[in-house]
């Protein structure tokens, strides 16, 4: 008998141990990241590195998803990534869900709006609130992301083009903004078209479909114009698609390789200077950028995670705009064009934040 409680007693503690063990996993708050895009994407991962930053002390169940529509941009591959998701967050119910990017919002929060227990912080979101619903719901707040637009202008009027600024009477500085017809694309072009580029900068807007349409848009400004701004280029596809469609209208999975199209567009543009508006550019081959801040985005969203899961609402938490912005450059720039001076400032952020690239290692 006494054998028989001696191996006993071990098996219940264990047992007892794995119990409380699994209730207090279950009991911990839960946290779900959903990105729209997917690992690797550089935008992401730096998403992903604010929110580690600000979440690595904290107490909470964390749960990553991926939706993928960077690689997937038809609009069925987006439907049924939003089903799995709300799928997911039906069955581990998250106390918060911090959703990053566009697509995160129109396939998924949208559903939650108002849920009694799922609170929803957003981020890196181009669109206004009010056109996911966040304005009449209680239970979202969250940050925007906004390109840093008077930063760009001073940049390019500074930097490739400072006789417009100490010459009285200068011409206006010709640019044209050139990009693919992704989710993204459409929200940035419109909160382009609300900027004020003049009288300094003429801004002529080019919204394309396919690899043969970007690189008659690229070769007609390298003719025509003092600068080119390039926004998105990642759903490019081939002319036509495998049923001959016309590629604004292609729901095929074929996107042109985003390397390739940089390596053409750069070679193809010796006439004029070459301005990314997006944080993966020069990882791509580019040679300087502009974005705001996928680290900031991440560390807003999580600090006010922390402060729902502590008590308070998020209808409490005022909705932010981005305030940081990042500088992205190839030292290969200085070959290309030896004449320009880029801040020391600007250069030393670059360093900072790992996104200066060696010309022969990055």
């Amino acid at each position: 008998m006494v054998n028989h409680l001696n191996r006993l007693i071990p098996l219940l503690f264990i047992f007892g141990f794995i119990a409380y063990t699994l209730i207090a996993v279950q009991n911990k708050p839960r946290v779900l990241v959903l990105h729209s895009y997917h690992i690797g994407y550089s935008w992401t991962d730096r998403v992903n590195i604010g929110i580690a930053q600000v979440l690595k002390d904290e107490a909470f169940s964390v749960r990553y998803h991926y939706m993928d529509t960077k690689r997937h941009s038809g609009s069925g591959f987006k439907s049924r990534a939003g089903t799995r998701a709300q799928k997911l967050i039906d069955s581990w119910e998250p106390h918060v869900i911090i959703a990053v990017d566009d697509n995160a919002q129109k396939y998924v929060t949208k559903h939650y709006l108002n849920h009694p227990k799922i609170n929803v912080v957003f981020s890196g979101v181009n669109a206004k609130p009010e056109a996911y619903g966040f304005d009449q719901a209680d239970n979202v707040t969250g940050i925007l992301e906004r390109r840093p637009l008077p930063i760009v202008k001073e940049s390019i009027l500074k930097i490739f083009f400072p006789d417009s600024i100490n010459i009285a009477d200068s011409d206006p500085v010709d640019v044209v903004f050139i990009t693919d017809n992704s989710t993204t694309s459409k929200l940035n072009i419109e909160l382009i078209k609300q900027y004020t580029w003049a009288p300094e900068i003429n801004l002529d807007i080019i919204k394309v479909c396919s690899y043969k349409q970007w690189q008659e848009a690229v070769l007609l400004a390298n003719q025509q114009s003092d600068l080119i701004l390039l926004n998105g280029y990642k759903t490019l596809v081939p002319d036509k698609d495998a049923e001959g469609k016309d590629p604004c209208n292609s729901k095929g999975k074929d996107r042109v390789a985003v390397k390739e199209v940089i390596r053409w567009t750069q070679e193809s543009t010796a006439n004029v200077p070459v301005l990314g508006f997006s944080s993966s550019y020069v990882n791509d081959g580019g040679q300087i950028a502009f974005s705001a801040s996928p680290v900031e985005q991440g560390h807003v969203a999580s600090e006010m995670a922390i402060q729902i899961i502590h008590g308070k609402r998020p209808s409490e938490l005022p909705i932010e705009s981005a305030k940081q912005f990042t500088f992205y450059m190839r030292e290969s720039l200085f070959e290309r064009y030896p004449d320009i001076e880029i801040p020391f400032v600007y250069k030393a952020l670059a360093r900072a934040t790992g996104n200066y690239y060696e010309s022969d290692k990055k």
